[in-house]
């Protein structure tokens, strides 16, 4: 949902692990940045920052990290390529 007041997307995300996440989604000089607020976490996760940049060569690259209150205790980054040969298929 837009946020008129702040400019920003607010959205919510629910598991099927029973865990939910509320987040805001910001879009600054080509880059879509995520905040999410994490509840019900058993690993004891309560935050995720992401960000996702299209990039030149076409790839979409995807960095995250996971905190434990205010420390950093994971991260990723994922580059995703359009597969050319790749057909969708329905079931």
């Amino acid at each position: 949902m837009w946020d008129t007041e702040k400019q920003q997307i607010r959205y919510h995300y629910f598991s099927t692990e029973g865990f939910y996440n509320v987040g805001t989604m910001t879009f600054t000089n080509k880059i879509l940045t995520a905040v999410e607020k994490v509840f019900g976490s058993t690993q004891g996760i309560t935050e995720v920052r992401s960000t996702y940049e299209l990039r030149p060569d076409g790839t979409l690259l995807n960095r995250a990290q996971y905190l434990k209150g205010t420390e950093v205790t994971g991260s990723r980054e994922v580059r995703y390529k359009e597969d050319a040969k790749a057909t969708v298929n329905f079931k």
